[in-house]
């Protein structure tokens, strides 16, 4: 159920950006903020052995929340607006506003087991959705405004005994919930899409795994192995402009979601478990005996390699098959890729020379964040969070992290699923976490040691899929957003806590905001070393001397957002010149941290 399943279907080895050491004396303390609401789907009235789950969520530029899932029986979506089932389970797209109430809800139907995908939502609010239909009934599915996609069935595509796969479908609406068009992604079965993103510029990347020949509109392409990853370029008009295939000949292969920088170029990553000669487009990249490994790409709009970056260049642990990393966002901010992995104990990971390589306990299994620079080199890694030893998760990682969120304003937010008992880098603090558990956490833009930790009971059940955390979201505040489902009741702080509709471990979905207005901002006391800022007030840049080599120094307005982040150069001798190119005239803060010493926090003046 996670956005990117390269990870969990393969064999979850991924590797994310890191943040540097934590600020001993920050300038601003928050609080812990509060969840401001929750609501389920799904519905008690059917027998099925289907699952009602929220399978993704995306907010606009003003805040309101796009919610992608499939229900089971009648579901209410909020103020009495309910819908049933046509099949064993609908998609439903909905829109809410920042408070929770229900603007409007979408269904697309069918006969048979209709699957929600993933979405995107552009700032404009214009939704992106992918799924499948069609299934063992082979049915057509029904669009808003009368559009009828041809199922199985009816396109004529082969049956044994009856029954039928799954068609992919790609979908657009607008803000107002008007679907603008939709398509059937290919005629072919035993493709899945488990990633979606959307650029600036309007256009949709949908990523996925396919096991046969992907035949799309307007694009086809061959499989290269016995299962392929692949990502499609899709039109703001919904047509299919390229489509980009990756595999190994006899082997399976996987990808993350594809991320998107601020010029609209792509990073996808891409690998298998099988040694052998990984084939995308017109290239082929090597991958080392005894057990694979995979591929970096970053792509331009137009699907032209800009480079490609081995693992064994990147991201690596000797005698692990596939070395895959995960990449869980770009961050505007410091215009660098995260990425994150499960690393079992006892390993040691490399990232190509340019950060010293991670070694876990012997004993305890730990969960690797970092960050990858636009050029492919891997920029700081470090071990987040580790297991405690003498309790062993099921699965065998304390963590599962879904997404980690960044923010303009240079916010950092953790959202994952906690599988075990495990401690944070750089604390004391050691968290009993029941399986299922859903972690959200906020960090430091510059530091691992994390703000405030946030837990919510959504215990998983062993009869049913280890994650229950589906997707996550930041709005323009803070806010998080957070999708996923839960067997047992699921109880989120003071709120009332979500029941399942028909129990017996069968899932509900479930949308929940975590609300940052109880954020407060206190000032810090003056305590620390000193260090020199000058010209203060300042143009242009600002000179800074006495701070140790590699310290990191960020600078907050007002609001305590991030503005403006660097890093002191290697040299001792040498000071920092911060370039203030960009940055408004105003009052703000200079702070430091990434150091074994306390340094006082500045005030700076631009001019």
């Amino acid at each position: 159920m996670k956005k990117t399943l390269f990870f969990s279907r393969l064999l979850q080895t991924a590797t994310v950006a890191a943040l540097w050491a934590a600020t001993t004396v920050p300038a601003l303390a928050q609080a812990t903020p509060g969840w401001a609401w929750a609501k389920s789907f799904g519905g008690g009235t059917v027998v099925s052995n289907a699952a009602s789950v929220a399978n993704s969520v995306g907010t606009d530029a003003v805040g309101n929340v796009y919610v992608l899932g499939q229900f089971v029986g009648t579901t209410d979506f909020g103020g009495g607006n309910t819908a049933t089932s046509a099949g064993e389970t609908d998609v439903f797209l909905a829109k809410y506003t920042p408070t929770g109430a229900l603007v409007w809800v979408q269904v697309l139907s069918g006969t048979g087991a209709d699957k929600a995908g993933q979405l995107a939502v552009s700032a404009a609010g214009r939704c992106v959705v992918s799924g499948l239909y069609g299934g063992l009934s082979g049915g057509n599915l029904a669009l808003p405004g009368g559009q009828i996609l041809l199922g199985p069935q009816q396109a004529g595509a082969p049956a044994s005994l009856n029954t039928y796969g799954d068609f992919p479908f790609v979908a657009s609406f607008n803000a107002q919930g008007t679907k603008q068009w939709a398509m059937r992604f290919s005629a072919s079965y035993l493709s899945e899409m488990n990633s979606l993103s959307i650029s600036p510029t309007g256009v949709a990347y949908v990523g996925g795994t396919t096991r046969e020949a992907l035949t799309t509109v307007g694009a086809t392409g061959s499989l290269v192995g016995a299962s392929d990853a692949y990502l499609a370029s899709i039109s703001p008009q919904g047509s299919v402009q390229w489509v980009r295939r990756a595999g190994l000949a006899g082997a399976w292969s996987g990808a993350s979601a594809p991320l998107l920088d601020g010029g609209g170029n792509l990073y996808w990553y891409v690998g298998t478990t099988t040694p052998g000669a990984l084939v995308s487009g017109a290239q082929s990249y090597a991958l080392p005996a005894p057990n694979g490994g995979s591929v970096l790409l970053k792509l331009t709009p137009q699907n032209r390699v800009m480079w490609a970056r081995p693992s064994g260049g990147l991201v690596f642990m000797a005698n692990n098959p596939g070395n895959y990393t995960d990449l869980v966002d770009y961050d505007p901010t410091m215009g660098s890729l995260w990425f994150s992995a499960q690393i079992p104990a006892g390993n040691t990971v490399n990232f190509g020379g340019a950060v010293a390589s991670i070694t876990t306990p012997a004993n305890a299994s730990s969960i690797i964040i970092g960050r990858i620079d636009t050029s492919g080199v891997v920029t700081a890694a470090t071990a987040w969070a580790t297991g405690v030893v003498g309790t062993q998760p099921n699965p065998p990682f304390p963590l599962n992290i879904q997404r980690i969120l960044s923010g303009l304003s240079g916010a950092v937010t953790v959202v994952g699923q906690v599988n075990g008992n495990f401690a944070l880098m750089n604390t004391n603090r050691a968290y009993t976490g029941q399986r299922g558990n859903l972690l959200v956490a906020r960090l430091n833009p510059l530091a691992t040691l994390d703000n405030w930790v946030r837990f919510a009971d959504i215990n998983a059940s062993y009869s049913i899929s280890y994650s229950n955390v589906t997707s996550a979201a930041l709005d323009g505040q803070g806010n998080v957003y957070v999708t996923g489902t839960f067997p047992t009741p699921a109880q989120f702080g003071a709120l009332a806590p979500l029941l399942p509709a028909r129990g017996g471990n069968w899932t509900d979905g479930f949308v929940v905001k975590l609300d940052m207005a109880t954020v407060t901002a206190t000032r810090a006391g003056a305590q620390g070393l000193t260090w020199e800022v000058y010209p203060n007030p300042a143009t242009g840049q600002v000179q800074l001397k006495g701070l140790p080599p590699l310290a990191q120094v960020r600078l907050l307005d007002v609001q305590g957002r991030l503005v403006r982040a660097g890093q002191t150069p290697a040299l001792a001798s040498a000071g920092y010149a911060m370039s203030l190119t960009g940055v408004a005239a105003g009052l703000y803060t200079l702070q430091v941290s990434g150091t074994t010493q306390v340094f006082r926090t500045q005030r700076l003046t631009v001019d």
